[in-house]
């Protein structure tokens, strides 16, 4: 079951290499599920993440990565959260985790860790979710090689931050399940 959850927001105007946080309410998320948060104009250059922070709450991560300030306008933010348990074993998804205790991050600053997914390949879709509040920092995913998953945290709080050791859920959706135009 997808859990859904909407919000208006209206992004503050947003320097390089600077982030903004908001929280949408979604009634049954749980710490450790996937998110995908989507916004309803363009948005030129940010990059959008989420997570579950707390039980029904997903935190949304507005984030420039550019090279100049960014102002967009008020717009619906969505998130469909996808429950980190009970995927059935006929889905088709591949599935991972991996402990992650890094030493603390300078903001700005990303570390690389790597998990096994056994069968995922180049090209396939990948999502991450964390067991523990990612305090603000962004986690993107990707098959680096095959079978091979890697995971990116991002530090993008403002400041030096050294998270508390956490487990790092991957699902990857091979690109083969995909149905072509």
């Amino acid at each position: 079951t997808v859990l859904t959850g909407s919000a208006t927001y209206d992004p503050p105007s947003l320097l390089t290499l600077t982030s903004a946080k908001t929280t949408v309410s979604v009634p049954g998320a749980q710490v450790g599920d996937f998110v995908i948060a989507s916004f309803s104009l363009t948005t030129s250059g940010i990059n959008i993440t989420g997570y579950v922070d707390s039980p029904g709450s997903v935190t949304v991560v507005f984030d420039n990565g550019t090279a100049g300030t960014l102002n967009i306008a008020s717009g619906t933010l969505r998130v469909a959260v996808l429950p980190r348990l009970g995927v059935p074993s006929n889905s088709g998804l591949l599935q991972g985790a991996v402990v992650y205790d890094a030493a603390s991050l300078a903001n700005n600053l990303q570390l690389i860790t790597s998990c096994t997914v056994r069968g995922a390949a180049l090209n396939d879709y990948v999502l991450v979710s964390s067991s523990i509040d990612l305090k603000g920092f962004t986690v993107s995913a990707y098959v680096q090689a095959a079978d091979n998953v890697s995971i990116v945290p991002q530090n993008d709080t403002g400041a030096t931050v050294d998270l508390a050791s956490a487990t790092f859920y991957v699902r990857v959706i091979p690109d083969a399940t995909w149905a072509r135009a």
